[in-house]
């Protein structure tokens, strides 16, 4: 008889967490992500108002649901970022501009926001002989090369002369140039981001800024030709027969500009009330690239379809009170930037980690990559290397939820340039918390525009979440043990 009544208690508790997993439907999460992709929010580009209104809206989210906020009696984490990036870079002679990408490139080494007159010199091939022919302190010299990439050496010698700045062209091919303009002038114009924090703040960049080498251009040969007054063959002559004193010195106006800005962004945080002071914190970064002219990046699936899963996953749990641990419902921004919104929460607002059981990351799960067909069911599990523990309760919700299963071949968090290191659950794994990463894959939408909703296979979707809420049922049920 007693194994009758335990078969009957064991089956009603297993139809219950299966009754559970399957509150969850494609329409509401097809809802969410429509408005998380719309043109109103402008791709969710941490720092805009399409991202602050994004943070409005899942905070409504997590009011109407009964949650209760995490921080300071609300459920916005405001934070601040430094933008760093260059934006007015040129050189003056007379009446000409020399402007980057064009008639110049800046390697980008030092700062100097406002114009400044500097001496140029000419330091023929850069040698120690000829430059100690010439005066350069305080200077900017002009060296010739035969190769514009190879100037470490160059630069080192004209520091330790105590010039300003190096200047350097490639006499015999004028074309080196134009190659390296095009390949450099997209990582010279990106944007970085930092937290503004107790260590990061702007009295800070001056120190780092010192330490760089010097202020190194590359320079087209009509341009030192312009500026020395004589043609590149003059120029060589002086330089071979070793009279380079003989070429007049001239000066320049110099612009060198980085903007900081101040970005104010904010996470969303929630949670619902457990038995005891010890928490699960599921996350998803609902933050994206923006906009570029008319056009935005919708980020359905990265990570409109995470964000979807924590709101609904949100509603789900919070029916619940009699949950044995708190689950914190996290919504990120500044992912993008460098899990920026991640990193604060960790280091800021976390409290003790010896109270944190896990975080549960979801990123990227709404479409199937190339190693797997259009219908399949399946979630990639990334971070279980690391807890044994973690992968048994994963297998314990595949075996419990039948409909979709886990693939482990990505399993490599060590890899300091695999995936784990480019997600939020990487902030936590870092302070020492068993981190799991749920993933779909890579696709030829990843960061384009054509990211769009349309493209979910939200049959498959709908099974990752209640997957993904079968994990956090054991979990929650089980870790008291």
């Amino acid at each position: 008889m007693k194994k009758v009544i335990f078969f009957i208690i064991f089956y009603s508790l297993s139809m219950q967490m299966h009754a559970q997993q399957f509150q969850f439907n494609s329409k509401d999460l097809k809802g969410t992500i429509k408005i998380l992709t719309s043109d109103s929010l402008k791709g969710r580009e941490t720092g805009t108002i399409g991202q602050q209104k994004t943070a409005k809206f899942i905070s409504d989210k997590f009011k109407s649901f009964g949650l209760s906020p995490f921080v300071n009696k609300s459920f916005l984490e405001p934070y601040n970022i430094i933008c760093s990036y260059w934006s007015n870079v040129y050189i003056k002679y007379k009446n000409k501009q020399f402007n980057n990408f064009q008639d110049i490139i800046y390697i980008g080494a030092k700062i100097e926001n406002n114009e400044l007159k500097k001496k140029i010199v000419f330091g023929g091939n850069g040698s120690i002989d000829q430059l100690c022919k010439i005066d350069v302190k305080g200077k900017i010299v002009v060296v010739f090369t035969n190769n514009l990439r190879t100037y470490n050496i160059i630069n080192n010698d004209v520091k330790r002369k105590g010039a300003y700045g190096l200047i350097l062209t490639n006499p015999s091919n004028s074309n080196q140039f134009r190659s390296i303009a095009k390949t450099s002038k997209q990582n010279f114009l990106k944007k970085y981001y930092f937290l503004l924090s107790n260590s990061h703040n702007k009295k800070l960049l001056p120190f780092i800024d010192s330490l760089k080498p010097i202020k190194t251009w590359y320079l087209t040969n009509s341009s030192v030709k312009n500026i020395f007054g004589t043609s590149i063959n003059n120029l060589l002559v002086a330089m071979h027969n070793n009279r380079i004193e003989s070429i007049p010195n001239s000066t320049v106006t110099i612009r060198c500009e980085k903007v900081l800005d101040t970005l104010y962004s904010s996470n969303v945080c929630g949670f619902i009330k457990g038995k005891t002071n010890k928490s699960i914190i599921i996350t998803a970064h609902y933050d994206h690239l923006g906009s570029i002219g008319k056009r935005f990046f919708p980020g359905a699936d990265d990570n409109a379809s995470g964000t979807a899963a924590l709101i609904a996953l949100a509603k789900e749990f919070a029916n619940d009170r009699n949950l044995n641990y708190n689950l914190v419902f996290l919504a990120t921004s500044g992912e993008e930037e460098g899990l920026l919104g991640s990193e604060f929460f960790a280091n800021t607002t976390l409290p003790n980690t010896e109270n944190i059981l896990c975080n549960i990351n979801m990123d990227m799960i709404s479409r199937n990559d190339s190693l797997h067909s259009y219908k399949e069911n399946y979630l990639y599990s990334i971070g279980t290397d690391r807890s044994e523990y973690l992968k048994s309760i994963l297998i314990k919700a595949e075996n419990t939820f039948k409909e979709c299963k886990f693939d482990f071949s990505l399993d490599n968090t060590f890899d300091s340039l695999g995936i784990y290191t480019r997600a939020d659950q990487y902030s936590f794994s870092s302070k020492g918390i068993p981190s799991i990463l749920f993933f779909s894959g890579l696709h030829n939408d990843y960061h384009k525009v054509s990211d769009t909703k349309e493209k979910i296979n939200f049959s498959v979707y709908e099974k990752r979440v209640q997957l993904i809420a079968t994990v956090i049922k054991l979990l929650e049920n089980e870790l008291l043990e």
